[in-house]
This record gives structure tokens, C-alpha cells and sequence, in this order.
């Protein structure tokens, strides 16, 4: 069962320097940033967008 309200949780395995992030958001969003590092995402459930070079993308569930 998904949750009613945005959650997250972070944690970090030192030995292999990662970081891992697992959330459920409904209404939330980043604002723009840059990562400096390789940033791998799973969607499980509705979609995420983001801006790539000046153009808006989509990333679907299982994307």
C-alpha cells in the first residue's frame, strides 16, 4: 500500500561510497540542481520530469 503523504528515507553504505534514496512524493518537487556524480532512478509509480539542455523530459514508470 503506497503512503497518503510525500516520505523518503536516505542511507548510506560507506564501504562502496552510496547513497540511496527511496521516496514517495505526491506534491513535491526538487527545485533545479545539477548532480556532480552518476545519479541512477527507478519509477515505480507515476512519472518524474526534468530539464536536460534546456528541454523538459519525462521519465515514465519502469523508465
Amino acid at each position: 500500500m503506497r503512503p497518503l503523504t510525500n516520505q523518503s528515507r536516505f542511507w548510506r553504505y560507506a564501504e562502496l561510497d552510496l547513497r540511496l534514496l527511496q521516496a514517495f512524493y505526491l506534491d513535491f518537487a526538487y527545485p533545479r540542481h545539477s548532480h556532480d556524480h552518476y545519479v541512477i532512478c527507478v519509477i515505480e509509480h507515476g512519472a518524474q520530469s526534468f530539464t536536460y539542455r534546456g528541454s523538459k523530459l519525462y521519465t515514465p514508470p519502469n523508465g
